[in-house]
């Protein structure tokens, strides 16, 4: 079963497979995918604990477009993420991890320009703590 809407530049597609979960299911998904559809944005996979039922959300941009979940929004996005700013600077001042250890990357220049383009409703629903962690991951993987 494929289920298909649109929001504005955004179009969403899920797919529910009741076979299981099978080795090559979004292989076969993403080959079903029509093309020109738009970049893929978003997925999110979703197994039931028997594994019998699979949902697959997959969320696809026309190129560019205004207002893109995977686009950085610059100040918007940096007077969003204020809070995230503070927490950085309490970590470096107070010597202790709270759950995480200090990193060069939380600086106030590299930490300005990650949260500048991440997009602004990202950073504003984002924990301090999990923001810097998924900063670090998004380090190891750039």
């Amino acid at each position: 079963l494929v289920l298909q809407s649109s929001v504005g530049d955004t179009r969403m597609m899920t797919f529910i497979n009741y076979s299981g979960n099978q080795q090559g299911l979004l292989r076969s998904q993403l080959e079903q995918i029509p093309a020109g559809v738009g970049e893929l944005a978003r997925l999110k996979v979703f197994t039931s604990v028997d594994e019998r039922l699979c949902v697959n959300m997959y969320s696809f941009e026309k190129p560019g477009a205004q207002g893109s979940i995977t686009k950085g929004e610059g100040a918007l996005s940096l007077a969003a993420g204020q809070h995230i700013l503070s927490f950085a600077e309490d970590l470096k001042a107070s010597n202790s991890d709270a759950g995480l250890p200090w990193s060069p990357l939380f600086e106030s220049a590299s930490l300005t320009a990650h949260i500048e383009n991440s997009p602004a409703d990202y950073v504003k629903n984002s924990s301090p703590r999990s923001f810097l962690q998924q900063m670090i991951l998004f380090n190891d993987v750039s």
